[in-house]
This record gives structure tokens, C-alpha cells and sequence, in this order.
């Protein structure tokens, strides 16, 4: 049963990647197929991995410490937590939701370069800067980083809270 799944799963993504690729906007009718191969590939996932698997969420089975612990390790990049990735994993659901929400620890390191686009940039530092309530920053600037006016008004207030800076220069070996 769950290899016949699986192939129709598998069979769903290519059909999927397959109109995805080939529409733009404006075509209604491919939109509709593709919301209907997503709702299709949705209850395979669901009837392959049922969701409820009595007292296997570690938030709610580990100590909170442990299992923030095990976050940060699970979002690092090799640079330390990251912001978007803990932002993903309040989807998981609502307890996992409230409690990283709550633990300023997670959201004290804070990383400026040009990896990602601006405007995420700007988001991310926001979230950042409220979620870690009054606890130490741990603030890493990447150069070639061009700090904008934004940049230093958001960090302003919260200047006497960074207790480590850390800037780095990337060198573009061309």
C-alpha cells in the first residue's frame, strides 16, 4: 500500500512541476489542475505519515531547555541559529509556535549580509530584535554588507543589549 503511494506521489510532483513550469498567471484552467494534483498529493502525504502518533512531540515531551537546545542546533547554519528557519518551525504547530515565540535565546543572533534579499533582511532583523525581549545580542555583520539608514534606526535602541559583534570580510577571489 504505501509503495503504490509512493509512486503516486511521485508521479503527482512531476505532473506538478511539469504545469508549474509551463503556465503563467493568466491561465485560470491550469491553476485549477495544479490546485487539484496539490489537494491530490496533500491526502497521499497525509495517509503515508498520519500526524498524530500519541506523545511524539518533543516540545511537549522534553524539557523546554533541551528541546530549544535541540533547535538551535537543528536551524544552525554553521553561523549560528537562523531566524527564518525558526520562523518555519512555528508552523509546526501551536505549541511549537508558542514555545519559540517565547524564548528570547533563540533570536539573539543576528546576521547582516547579502545573501538574501533586502527586504527579508529588514524583516528578519525586526523579529529578531522584539522577539529577544531585553537578553543579550550577538550581532554579525558580513562585508561587502552595505548597511542601509534603516539598518542603524532599527538597531539603535538596542545598542547597550549587543554584548558580542563579530564583522567579517568576504573576499571575492576574481
Amino acid at each position: 500500500m504505501l509503495e503504490e503511494l509512493e509512486g503516486v506521489r511521485v508521479q503527482l510532483i512531476s505532473q506538478l512541476d511539469t504545469l508549474t513550469g509551463s503556465l503563467d498567471s493568466s491561465q485560470g484552467i491550469g491553476n485549477q489542475k495544479i490546485a487539484q494534483l496539490k489537494e491530490e498529493y496533500n491526502n497521499i502525504i497525509r495517509r503515508q505519515y498520519p500526524r498524530k502518533i500519541p506523545g511524539a512531540d518533543p516540545c511537549k515531551r522534553l524539557p523546554a531547555e533541551i528541546f530549544l537546545e535541540i533547535v538551535q542546533d537543528a536551524t544552525d547554519l554553521g553561523r549560528g541559529c537562523s531566524i527564518s528557519r525558526v520562523l518555519w518551525l512555528t508552523n509546526v504547530s501551536t505549541t511549537w509556535q508558542n514555545a519559540l515565540l517565547s524564548a528570547p535565546t533563540l533570536w539573539t543572533t543576528i546576521d547582516l549580509h547579502n545573501r538574501i534579499p533586502r527586504q527579508q533582511l529588514e524583516l528578519e532583523l525586526s523579529v529578531a530584535l522584539h522577539l529577544s525581549g531585553n537578553a543579550p545580542l550577538h550581532l554579525r555583520i558580513e562585508s561587502p554588507y552595505p548597511m542601509w539608514p534603516n539598518d542603524y534606526e532599527m538597531l539603535r535602541p538596542h545598542r547597550a543589549r549587543i554584548a558580542k559583534f563579530s564583522l567579517s570580510y568576504i573576499f571575492d577571489a576574481m
